[in-house]
């Protein structure tokens, strides 16, 4: 038995959690299958229903779907398409130092999960092997990117808020992120930072971590 929220039923299996939500395996009562429910403090809902807007725009086997929203104070729920193979980070801590044409195989998935998105105009700015999930346990899977809590649209603007994790980006948002306002130019104004070039450092760094289990330096 679970939670009933609307068309869906949340158990008490919890999938993964982070800094400002969980997640629990969830059941869709119409469509008959298994989802994930990310749930998040209402309190939050405007970061909540900017990442719900996002994901709606995106339709891509390498991004992870969307499918449902709900509010029922005070918690908000997102319902996603469900991945059981866990995510990368756990996928490489257990299999040690990936093999070549395997890290060849992932990046190539995340790099055209990237090109769609950049080409939608949307930026991820914290894409790292924690925010990529197995779609199915198995060697060669198929993988997708997640976590879109701090995705960014309208990307064809420079970004000035610093987010994301600093072991993964460039050194333009690195600044950013340690002085948590991005410096003035020679000139005073405001110097910003291209969110799909992060992606593409970002992914760089995953890569690395890929075929070099071990820390970052």
């Amino acid at each position: 038995m679970g939670q009933a929220v609307g068309n869906y039923v949340i158990t008490s299996h919890m999938l993964g959690s982070g800094h400002f939500a969980k997640v629990h395996l969830g059941f869709d009562s119409v469509k008959q299958r298994q989802v994930a429910c990310k749930t998040i403090k209402t309190n939050r809902v405007a970061e909540v229903l900017k990442e719900v807007k996002i994901l709606s725009s995106l339709n891509h086997p390498n991004i992870n779907r969307v499918l449902g929203y709900t509010e029922e104070d005070p918690w908000t729920h997102i319902f996603l398409e469900l991945s059981t193979g866990g995510d990368l980070f756990t996928y490489i801590t257990s299999q040690g130092m990936l093999q070549e044409g395997e890290a060849k195989f992932l990046g190539y998935q995340l790099m055209l999960g990237l090109i769609y998105m950049h080409n939608l105009n949307v930026s991820h700015r914290d894409l790292k092997p924690e925010n990529i999930l197995i779609c199915a346990p198995r060697a060669y899977p198929r993988v997708q990117i997640a976590d879109f809590g701090l995705a960014r649209d309208r990307s064809n603007e420079p970004a000035f808020s610093a987010v994301g994790t600093m072991a993964y980006l460039p050194p333009e948002a690195v600044v950013g992120l340690v002085s948590r306002a991005h410096p003035p130019g020679r000139n005073g104004e405001r110097r910003g930072y291209d969110g799909k070039k992060v992606d593409c450092w970002s992914l760089g760094v995953t890569l690395y971590t890929m075929l070099w289990y071990g820390p970052l330096v």
